[in-house]
């Protein structure tokens, strides 16, 4: 709600903020413009945060939560595996300059092991770990197969219209570089949302086809959208 005010706040207001905000989350469909959302046809703020609520909310909550918790997961690791990475960088680093001080490295070829031979405990460095060894997350198989087909369908939904109205349009309605944005929201709203940045009655018929596939696949059967 607040991106969208944000962005234009004097053309959207507030009130519209919210509204289009829950309708896109819940894939209402319903914009507060009587020509829905044709005249932000090439708003690329507008269009990516309409996108998003309607994927978040075709994905559902059980999807969300595990999704929300393997993210955090993963960066936890990930931060983890910095801080060991630097620890270890550290306290090699302390061991060498210590050894350097005492005369162990200074002169001496005997101080580091030989190629190949095996690392000795007094060897700087030696024994220590970048990050415990802790069990990967993973998503669960319904999880990543409503992930992979959602986001699958969005990018051949897409593809496919862009294709059809750029070289079958014979009325010419778009411009070469007018096409991306209104076939990828197209691709991503029609499954369900319904909203619309352009005229549905001049689009081609491999495009209302391609539309209607869309629309009998659906959502996730674990959504928060509705059949509106």
């Amino acid at each position: 709600m607040l991106a969208l005010y944000l962005m234009e706040p004097e053309r959207i207001g507030l009130f519209k903020a919210a509204f289009l905000a829950v309708s896109s989350f819940c894939n209402a469909g319903f914009a507060p413009w009587p020509d829905n959302l044709i005249r932000w046809q090439q708003h690329v703020g507008v269009n990516s945060v309409v996108m998003l609520l309607i994927v978040l909310g075709g994905l559902g909550f059980g999807v969300l939560d595990e999704l929300l918790r393997y993210l955090r997961l993963r960066a936890g690791q990930a931060v983890n595996r910095l801080f060991c990475a630097l620890r270890a960088g550290r306290q090699c680093a302390a061991r060498f300059k210590a050894a350097r001080l005492s005369g162990r490295l200074a002169g001496k070829t005997d101080a580091l092991p030989a190629a190949g031979a095996a690392k000795s405990p007094a060897h700087p460095g030696a024994g220590y770990s970048f990050a415990p060894a802790t069990p990967r997350p993973q998503l669960s198989h319904l999880s990543r197969l409503i992930l992979k087909t959602s986001f699958g369908l969005i990018i051949l939904g897409t593809v496919f219209i862009y294709l059809t109205e750029y070289f079958v349009n014979s009325e010419d309605f778009f411009e070469p570089s007018e096409v991306i944005l209104p076939a990828l929201f197209q691709s991503v709203t029609c499954r369900t949302a319904g909203f619309a940045t352009v005229n549905v009655g001049r689009l081609t018929d491999l495009t209302l086809l391609a539309m209607i596939f869309l629309m009998l696949i659906g959502v996730s059967r674990v959504r928060t959208s509705t059949w509106a």
